[in-house]
């Protein structure tokens, strides 16, 4: 089966199972294992931080078809009375098609591409943000911030690029396997296909960040940066020096999670073709 996932991350450690926190793939598992009464484990497009949220997650998941069959629409219904308020299935549809090779349809292998939001107030000096939106948007109080240096600022990242400098953790160290074996460091080279501030009033904004794939903690780190063009901190012609320094070094913290929403994955294949863009064609793959 396949599936989007909509959740409000606030209340949970993650998307990635945890052994000793909260997550929303254990939510899922346990409700799927309940209905199916088998193991089943959720495969993810990609991980989600603790405390962001996603309104267009892609997921898969296998069951025993000769134990378990269902329709998809009563097997979504059921699963969604035993999940918390915060974590909803939608369109939910089984995942027959395979690629060339034989092998099966994936949430992570078939995408195509993924589209971040993350919303903010920039501060402006006559209004104030709606604190019903505090969970949900991010109050810059340094602003008020320029949207048109941010966007100049955002060009910069757009095209394929190495983004050591804003990955947070261990993509650029050595790795070892769990045996002790030494692997090759990961690659922190990442394309970015668009990246939009829209200014959507009175001092509320947007940034939507287009992108094949992103390293841990790469669009907070990104938005982190723009904020300090925004505010006059940087210039955005300093952002090719930045990205070319692949370190964190004396750059700002990424900006806080709750401003930022996992909105879609894109795929070529499945869900009616609903999921199709002309950003996003070519597959991740294996």
């Amino acid at each position: 089966f396949r599936a989007r996932l909509m959740y409000d991350g606030l209340a949970y450690a993650g998307l990635q199972f945890q052994e000793n926190a909260p997550s929303i793939a254990n939510e899922l598992q346990v409700a799927l294992a309940k209905r199916t009464q088998q193991d089943v484990r959720v495969i993810a497009a990609g991980r989600t931080d603790t405390g962001v949220h996603a309104r267009g997650q892609a997921i898969h998941f296998d069951v025993d078809g000769d134990r378990f069959s269902d329709d998809p629409e009563a097997f979504q219904t059921a699963v969604n009375c035993m999940l918390p308020q915060d974590v909803r299935l939608v369109q939910l549809e089984r995942a027959q098609e395979r690629d060339a090779e034989g092998r099966r349809w994936h949430s992570m292998y078939w995408a195509t591409g993924k589209l971040y939001s993350y919303r903010f107030h920039s501060g402006h000096p006559i209004g104030c943000m709606d604190p019903t939106q505090r969970l949900y948007r991010h109050q810059e109080r340094r602003g008020p911030l320029c949207l048109d240096r941010m966007q100049a600022a955002a060009d910069y990242f757009v095209g394929e690029h190495d983004f050591a400098s804003f990955a947070n953790k261990g993509a650029t160290g050595v790795r070892q396997s769990p045996a002790g074996v030494r692997l090759p460091s990961l690659s922190t080279v990442r394309r970015v296909r668009s990246i939009t501030i829209h200014d959507e009033g009175d001092g509320y904004a947007r940034a939507d960040v287009h992108l094949k794939g992103a390293l841990y903690k790469q669009v907070r780190n990104m938005v982190g940066l723009l904020f300090e063009v925004g505010d006059g901190r940087r210039e955005a012609t300093d952002v090719p020096d930045l990205m070319a320094l692949r370190s964190r070094t004396g750059l700002p913290k990424p900006a806080p999670a709750l401003g930022l929403t996992l909105e879609s994955v894109y795929y070529n294949v499945g869900w009616d073709g609903a999921y199709r863009h002309p950003l996003h064609t070519d597959t991740v793959g294996l």
